[in-house]
């Protein structure tokens, strides 16, 4: 069954490819001097981080319900988001996109080309699906100093993801995660 063996893999490299999206919007703005246009019309960097803030929100609204939605589709066979209570699919599937956009945001002003961003981008969602299992049993452990994982899963969204995702699968198990719980 292909939900039971590879739905985490799935959801996260789904999440992570618009990130990629996103890092390389955020580049391909700053190759063409954009910001520089925008200044010389008389626009200030408010309006253009604004609206860079309301599509992030967007962006992460928008995959947050379709994911809800259709993830409840007994033949597509992700169990861990039917067995999930909405609202907490929803949610964590909207913390997640809106990480993902801050660490596009925040990758982006060290990247100066979309090709290095393409890169790291399908370098990192390579990353992610070898090691996804390994992250969430191995990072997550009383071994792994409290600071070290902290600081390791806010520069990288995903090993927070992997977590919550195993999480939300184990208790699928016990009858599935309810809002109230």
């Amino acid at each position: 069954d292909f939900g039971s063996i590879l739905d985490s893999i799935f959801v996260l490299l789904a999440a992570i490819f618009s990130r990629v999206v996103q890092t390389n919007q955020l580049v391909q703005e700053k190759e063409l001097k954009l910001k520089l246009l925008l200044r010389i019309s008389g626009v200030r960097d408010t309006a253009m981080w604004l609206s860079w803030a309301v599509f992030f929100v967007i962006g992460a609204i928008v995959p947050a319900l379709l994911w809800m939605g259709l993830g409840r589709i007994p033949y597509l066979g992700l169990e861990v988001i039917e067995e999930t209570d909405p609202q907490v699919i929803f949610t964590c599937f909207f913390l997640f996109y809106l990480a993902n956009s801050a660490y596009a945001a925040f990758s982006s002003t060290f990247i100066r080309s979309t090709i290095v961003g393409y890169g790291l981008g399908f370098f990192d969602c390579i990353f992610m699906w070898m090691f996804s299992g390994a992250i969430s049993s191995l990072l997550y452990t009383s071994s792994v100093p409290v600071l070290v994982r902290g600081l390791l899963s806010f520069l990288f969204p995903p090993f927070v993801w992997a977590k919550t995702y195993y999480e939300i699968k184990r208790a699928v198990d016990r009858g599935g995660l309810q809002w109230s719980q």
